[in-house]
């Protein structure tokens, strides 16, 4: 909402995805008359659900603030690599603290309720991949329900991480969303 006000944006399109579509789910909520409308990727609510904390035990955070870095390095070594670029300025291990602060963020509900969906009022995707290990089907399923006029698109055999591997289907969906949703002129 911040970046929105200070760039002077007339109630952009936003779109997010993980992380990104939690950022955007929480703009609907908080601040939905900001925005002209929403893409919330392969974002969830119930992080407490046995879907998602399989998987975080799978990928090497068993709990809030804890961390095996060698089976992260093994599973998420994209998230080491990036993290990796800042290290001339934040230290070489700077991908641990970051992990350390994620595996905090991923294990701790958002605590949503079905009025905080009911709240956002403007059009708004909810996109994931069939095969997405960190969000499941049923919790998309559920969050479309509970946005008014929300749309639903889940990708098949899509994973996590289905914009990177499979980009076309990726831009293709969010663009159609997006342009049907843009107001007269230039979508920014």
């Amino acid at each position: 909402a911040g970046l929105i006000g200070a760039l002077g944006l007339d109630r952009p399109l936003v779109c997010g995805y993980s992380d990104g579509g939690q950022i955007a789910l929480e703009l609907g909520m908080r601040y939905s008359h900001l925005v002209r409308a929403l893409v919330v990727g392969a974002a969830g609510y119930d992080f407490a659900s046995a879907h998602t904390q399989a998987t975080l035990r799978r990928i090497g955070l068993p709990a809030p603030g804890e961390a095996d870095f060698e089976r992260v390095g093994q599973t998420l070594g994209r998230l080491v690599d990036l993290s990796a670029t800042h290290a001339a300025v934040y230290g070489p291990d700077w991908w641990k603290t970051l992990l350390l602060q994620l595996s905090v963020l991923w294990h701790t509900p958002p605590g949503y309720a079905p009025e905080d969906f009911a709240r956002i009022q403007v059009p708004t995707l909810i996109l994931m991949g069939d095969r997405d290990g960190w969000v499941s089907i049923d919790e998309a399923v559920a969050m479309y329900r509970m946005i008014p006029g929300a749309e639903l698109a889940i990708v098949p055999d899509a994973g996590h991480a289905f914009p990177w591997m499979r980009p076309e289907a990726f831009t293709g969906v969010v663009l159609e969303f997006l342009l049907r949703h843009a107001a007269s002129g230039t979508a920014r």
